[in-house]
């Protein structure tokens, strides 16, 4: 592993070259003297100056925040989702992300027309979970890149 990996990982994940280091000696992707050597390197400014000449620009402290509050916001919807919390619940959490009640009422919307709709398919009838867990049975192969479980 080299120091490029490393200041391409950090951006990639938003986290510091440092945090990087630790997390991939921790994991023990680098050994304590690859570790020390990237950490020097970090300290005489080598990793800002290859992050410039990488091309890959500082993320701000708000697109920080603000790809945390997305996250987190769609955190919130899978619990809703998987029937975890209630709507009363997203709605309250959404606000305190700066999300409206008229855009959640929106993915409700959404949703629901395509809870109905997917009712209406040759699926059973079941609840909104069996539902997901259904698609899981029979189409799980057409999008690995999803969790095995709910």
């Amino acid at each position: 592993m080299q120091i490029y990996d490393v200041v391409k990982l950090s951006h990639h994940f938003g986290v510091s070259v440092l945090s990087a280091l630790y997390r991939l000696m921790n994991l023990r992707l680098i050994t304590d003297k690859q570790f020390g050597e990237m950490k020097q390197m970090d300290s005489d400014g080598m990793t800002k100056q290859l992050a410039d000449l990488l091309g890959l620009s500082e993320v701000s402290e708000d697109e920080n925040i603000s790809a945390f509050y997305r996250r987190y916001l769609v955190l919130a919807l899978e619990a809703y989702r998987r029937e975890k919390i209630s709507r009363r619940k997203l709605i309250e959490i959404a606000s305190k992300l700066g999300v409206g009640a008229t855009e959640i009422e929106q993915v409700f919307r959404v949703s629901d027309w395509f809870m109905m709709n997917l009712q209406r398919c040759s699926f059973p009838q079941f609840s909104r979970e069996s539902n997901w867990h259904y698609f899981d049975r029979h189409h799980r192969h057409q999008y690995p890149h999803q969790p095995e479980s709910y």
